[in-house]
């Protein structure tokens, strides 16, 4: 529980960060995240389980955009079509990496098909 709390503020402070055009936090910039973060494990549609910290070192070198989104949320389902928009107009070297905080991993796994989400995706 500690360790999504964290991973929930983590997000907030990525969501005002942006919306308010700031800076972003120095941890985000240099990726120097708490331990705690790091090591928060989540599943890959494969069904792996895969460190923060990994998603990180396999995303080096590129930006990312992480969408914390789950299938019940109505507000993430309505902007889905921005989003996908948004993916058309940048460049490869882009990631989206879509973290889930669905109740169901087949849920989950159903709203990525159905919405036709492109990127990575974990389960949180």
């Amino acid at each position: 529980m500690k360790h999504f709390v964290t991973l929930l503020i983590l997000s907030f402070s990525l969501f005002a960060s942006c919306a308010q055009h700031r800076p972003a936090p120095d941890y985000l910039n240099n990726q120097k995240f708490p331990d705690s973060i790091q090591q928060y494990q989540m599943k890959n549609l494969k069904g792996e389980f895969v460190s923060f910290k990994e998603i990180l070192e396999n995303n080096k070198g590129n930006k990312i955009v992480f969408d914390f989104w789950a299938s019940w949320c109505r507000d993430c389902i309505e902007s889905l079509p921005e989003l996908q928009e948004l993916q058309g107009k940048t460049d490869a070297n882009v990631k989206y990496i879509f973290l889930s905080m669905d109740n169901t991993e087949d849920r989950w796994k159903f709203a990525i098909d159905h919405y036709k989400m492109e990127g990575e995706h974990y389960y949180m």
